[in-house]
């Protein structure tokens, strides 16, 4: 019997091949590649590239703008709330009750005459 010490071999553990790595064993590009980039193929990875610019940008300032809109919505519910609230208490204070006392405490009196009307002679 031995002893107990054995000596294992390493097995090379499968490991799973990267994106880059699938996409390049699906599509050979190796075979387009061989004798460098075709210049054909430029213009139109670079107009690809900038409609994509333009669509990530176009994105964005839609985000940008949508999050505006929500926080001006709520600031105009605000100002709608205050113009609301200060109407109604300029409201209560034109009444002629309010009037009065507030007269009252600044030391005026109410006329019990009715208003007349002055009539100027034409010379």
């Amino acid at each position: 019997m031995s002893n107990g010490n054995t000596f294992k071999l390493k097995t090379e553990s499968r490991r799973s091949k990267g994106l880059f790595a699938l996409i390049a064993e699906y599509f050979n590009v190796d075979g387009l590649f061989a004798d460098g980039v075709p210049l054909s193929i430029v213009p139109k990875a670079l107009f690809i590239a900038l409609l994509l610019l333009v669509y990530v940008y176009n994105s964005h300032q839609g985000d940008r703008m949508a999050r505006q809109i929500t926080v001006l919505s709520s600031e105009v519910e605000d100002l709608r709330t205050d113009f609301t609230t200060l109407q109604s208490e300029w409201m209560i204070q034109t009444r002629r009750s309010q009037l009065i006392d507030r007269a009252k405490s600044m030391g005026l009196i109410e006329s019990q005459e009715p208003p007349f009307k002055i009539i100027a002679e034409k010379e």
